[in-house]
């Protein structure tokens, strides 16, 4: 367990936040490799037309393959077809892959407007980055419920259920 787990702030589209909410898609698949390990948090940020904030994973692990032997390993838990990863990954010769488990939706799906409202210079991100801990106290105040916060890792099993 990590005694300060980073979270990760990351754009998705629709139609693969539908395919996560599904448990169809376990590995969210990037091009270049962030900065986080087993056990820290991503943040999904729904891109257009929802524009919301509404979910938390923990990080079960990173793989990081060559094209083809990512999609060997993947293939079955992205939720892309074989063309779309293909297409995603043209340019590449390597590929990422961030393992999602416990699932954390909140009750109040925050959106685009309402936390700009008081984070105004806020900007989902076009891949991702790094929240810093007072970014996830304030969205964990405008949500009104706990993110992550520093949560102990007994806390931590708590919120996930693990």
């Amino acid at each position: 367990m990590i005694n300060n787990p980073r979270t990760l702030l990351i754009s998705v589209h629709t139609k693969y936040v539908q395919l996560m909410m599904d448990g169809v898609k376990t590995v969210e698949l990037r091009k270049t490799k962030p900065k986080i390990q087993s056990g820290d948090f991503v943040l999904v940020y729904e891109c257009a037309p929802k524009k919301r904030l509404f979910a938390l994973f923990r990080v079960q692990r990173i793989t990081s393959s060559s094209i083809l032997d990512l999609w060997a390993e993947v293939q079955h838990h992205a939720g892309v077809s074989s063309e779309e990863f293909q297409a995603y990954y043209h340019k590449s010769s390597i590929g990422y892959g961030i393992w999602l488990e416990h699932i954390k939706t909140f009750s109040h799906n925050l959106t685009l407007e309402e936390v700009r409202k008081t984070w105004c210079d806020f900007k989902p991100p076009q891949s991702y980055y790094y929240l810093r801990n007072k970014d996830v106290h304030f969205l964990e105040s405008l949500i009104q419920e706990p993110i992550i916060s520093s949560a102990s890792p007994s806390t931590q099993k708590l919120l996930f259920h693990v």
